[in-house]
């Protein structure tokens, strides 16, 4: 029966994208039709993950990326402790690294990794970092790691 539903569904499919395809040649290459289409269907880039409007600031994606590897950290940790660069907010920081995801705990997620050592170092590297390129470090939680 799977087979059947499998077989009906593909070729409702193939009608589908055969209608798609009719409408783009009508509309033309440049009509806002295909122009969003195109945008819906480019493939993602190397990180998908990365969210443009995410205040990575005042670090780059990038650097964090660096540090990472630098600091052995985990993908998570990396997200983490930029997060909680921009906002300072642990929670916040949490919900975006994606800790805790199942079961929501992202306060206590949050705790946990602020206190981890691969994300220390992160920080700590990320306020040498602010301070060699003279960018204010504002955040009070994020100036104690000037001392240590």
């Amino acid at each position: 029966m799977s087979d059947s539903l499998s077989s009906t569904s593909h070729a409702r499919l193939k009608d589908l994208l055969r209608d798609v395809v009719l409408a783009v040649e009508i509309a033309g290459p440049s009509s806002r039709l295909v122009r969003r289409l195109r945008m819906a269907l480019e493939a993602p880039e190397p990180d998908a993950d990365y969210d443009p409007t995410w205040p990575w600031a005042p670090l780059t994606a990038e650097w964090w990326k660096l540090a990472g590897n630098r600091h052995a950290a985990t993908h998570e940790q990396v997200r983490f402790a930029a997060a909680w660069v921009s906002c300072g907010d642990a929670t916040r920081a949490a919900r975006f690294a994606g800790l805790a995801e199942g079961a929501g705990y992202h306060k206590q997620a949050g705790y946990r990794a602020l206190r981890s050592v691969a994300v220390d170092k992160l920080l700590r590297a990320a306020v040498r970092e602010m301070q060699s390129r003279r960018i204010p470090i504002r955040e009070w939680k994020l100036q104690a790691y000037l001392y240590r």
